[in-house]
């Protein structure tokens, strides 16, 4: 084997073992942002299970078990509503299951059919009797600092008779 060629095989050794390092450090690092990722949706996980867990302990709290100081403990004082039928506000939140209560609805346990958690957002899919009607009712709720700060609704009573098989739940 000539010079020449011993050079060319070295260059190509040294090339060859320089590429394996720079591909050994991108799999490292691309494993470290995996980490990251990783983290960063364990993390984010967990505030949405903590998220959900607080609409549907409070949400049984003030509907089911009419417990109103569950307002001031995990709702915002400028909780915003979307429903134009409600005002802004946990006092007039307030003052609507107070109308409940007075009206006679009994305690009960909600029936959740379905819950969704995405960011500071919660979706509740539940079945609920108010004033002696069923209604299935879906409720978005927007959380800010561990408290509920804000409020979507949408509420259909649940006919006799459906023209379908399908339920609403």
């Amino acid at each position: 084997m000539n010079t020449q060629n011993i050079l060319i095989s070295i260059i190509v050794i040294l090339l060859g073992y320089t590429g394996y390092i720079a591909y050994s450090s991108m799999v490292k690092n691309e494993a470290k942002v995996e980490d990251i990722n990783t983290a960063t949706l364990v993390v984010e996980h967990k505030k949405e299970e903590a998220n959900k867990k607080l609409v549907l302990e409070n949400y049984q709290a003030l509907f089911g078990d009419h417990d109103l100081s569950v307002l001031e403990k995990h709702w915002t004082p400028t909780y915003i509503q979307h429903n134009p039928l409600a005002a802004d506000g946990p006092d007039a939140l307030k003052g609507f299951v107070q109308t409940m209560i007075n009206a006679g609805a009994p305690k009960s346990k909600l029936d959740y059919k379905r819950v969704v958690a995405e960011g500071d957002m919660v979706w509740v899919h539940l079945r609920m009797n108010m004033f002696g009607k069923d209604y299935s009712v879906i409720d978005i709720f927007r959380i800010e600092d561990g408290k509920i700060a804000e409020h979507w609704d949408v509420l259909q009573e649940v006919p006799a008779q459906s023209a379908n098989n399908n339920t609403m739940f």
